[in-house]
């Protein structure tokens, strides 16, 4: 079906139920629902009023909930002082495949690795001391490297 006749053919149907509250766009393979409703359960019906049944098709629900305060979002507070002061023979930024891998090997040559996952690169520094090696997603970097890129060992807030 053309983008235009689905578009006609969607907003004809939503406003019949629901009046001039919500309407669609077609964009691509994006079924785009958007407007203003007081319930949820209207939300729900009018997305899967939209709903057509051609592969690879999908509703993206873009209607605002009118007259509900969302909750504020709670961020937890990172503080761990536990490596406080560690010094291990290795740091390795990034606990992925390859990250956990490199550490897994160099700790057969018992040598102290230090594992680091990023959360949120905006919200974290890592401060590395003159004599580390650090691998980065699997390529070793010296301390000026790391130096010259801003990083900055210890997880600060």
């Amino acid at each position: 079906m053309k983008k235009e006749a689905l578009e006609e053919k969607l907003n004809h149907k939503l406003r019949k139920r629901f009046g001039d509250s919500v309407r669609v766009s077609v964009e691509g393979r994006i079924i785009r629902v958007s407007g203003h409703m007081s319930r949820w359960e209207d939300i729900v019906e009018a997305c899967s009023m939209c709903v057509v049944k051609q592969p690879g098709v999908h509703v993206v629900n873009d209607v605002v909930l009118d007259g509900v305060q969302m909750p504020a979002m709670r961020v937890p507070s990172l503080s761990d002082e536990e490596l406080e002061g560690a010094k291990p023979d290795v740091l390795i930024i990034g606990g992925g495949i390859s990250g956990c891998s490199i550490a897994r090997e160099l700790m057969k040559w018992k040598l102290d690795v230090l594992t680091t996952t990023a959360f949120d690169s905006d919200q974290y520094t890592i401060t590395v001391p003159s004599d580390f090696t650090v691998s980065v997603n699997g390529a070793a970097l010296t301390q000026e490297d790391v130096l010259e890129s801003g990083i900055s060992c210890g997880v600060e807030d």
